[in-house]
């Protein structure tokens, strides 16, 4: 940021103090993947780190620490730093799961431990999360729904259920072409794959700016909407499951408050496409959609 050494001016704003220190906590000794040293070694660390970053650059936002997954592990970091006063502008932490409601149970989990603890204004980050049925043997499984619609669904459907949720940001893990959990981009041509469009339907309800109360009492079903201030309207449907059995065409339909949906927009992305302009019926002022498990829509009026 300060041009140190001929280097960069870039204004980075979050500066994360490690990666997952906990995931080595009973091998440090043996096999130190991210942290080389014991769980006490990494707070005494922390604790001369944060303060004296925070001291050089005040207007950064200085936290950490990347928890694996640990909460036992997060609660006595966070218990030993509110003891020594240690100032933290955000919590970061991790999670790899098979639905939203997990997700969203842990970042309630999450915001519940940071209050206790006196970090009530800090941020709660999530900044590595993707879809994992198993680390073992579902773990081939799993890379082959983060590439597909399944995985696409999953993503869109989180990112529905947490903006509802305490967690201030979220960073998907990730969107590097030849790795295994990127779900954006074909690994040779880089063309975007069903992953990719979750990002860009989140991106137009993003740019209309506020968001819009939604409800349901579909199963399987998540939806989000927004709207600008001259009245246009965005809203993104997903039905997901993470049960392969789960099959058919379901009816999905999407009424307004007050107004209609007719003449509204729809990009449907499912099994067979890609962000495509989707036909739909309007009866009584509801838009009827179909859509197949682990399929999404965006609704533009």
């Amino acid at each position: 940021n300060e041009g140190w050494a001929d280097g960069f001016k870039w204004n980075v704003r979050y500066w994360e103090i490690w990666n997952e220190p906990d995931l080595d906590v009973n091998c440090w000794k043996t096999n130190p993947r991210c942290w080389g040293g014991s769980e006490e070694l990494f707070r005494e660390f922390f604790r001369a780190a944060a303060p004296h970053l925070k001291k050089c650059f005040p207007d950064l936002k200085i936290g950490g620490p990347a928890l694996a997954g640990d909460e036992a592990w997060g609660d006595r970091f966070l218990a030993n730093m509110s003891t020594n006063s240690v100032p933290l502008d955000f919590f970061s932490w991790h999670i790899y799961a098979r639905t939203p409601e997990e997700i969203a149970k842990k970042a309630l989990r999450i915001r519940k431990t940071m209050d206790r603890h006196g970090y009530g204004k800090a941020e709660s980050i999530l900044n590595e999360w993707n879809y994992v049925k198993g680390w073992s043997k579902e773990f081939v499984y799993s890379m082959n729904v983060i590439r597909g619609g399944k995985g696409a669904a999953f993503t869109a459907a989180t990112m529905i259920v947490c903006q509802s949720c305490p967690v201030d940001m979220l960073m998907y893990y990730d969107a590097r072409p030849r790795t295994g959990f990127n779900g954006l981009f074909e690994q040779n041509t880089y063309e975007p794959l069903k992953g990719y469009y979750p990002f860009y339907a989140w991106s137009k309800l993003a740019a209309l700016g506020t968001q819009v109360k939604t409800s349901g009492t579909d199963r399987d079903v998540y939806a989000a909407a927004a709207k600008n201030k001259d009245g246009k309207l965005g809203i993104l449907v997903c039905r997901y499951s993470d049960d392969d059995n789960v099959c058919g065409v379901e009816k999905i339909g999407v009424r307004l408050a007050s107004g209609s949906l007719e003449g509204a927009e729809c990009h449907l992305t499912d099994e067979s496409r890609l962000f495509t302009e989707y036909p739909f019926a309007v009866k009584d002022g509801a838009l009827e959609l179909l859509l197949e498990p682990n399929a999404f829509v965006l609704i533009e009026k």
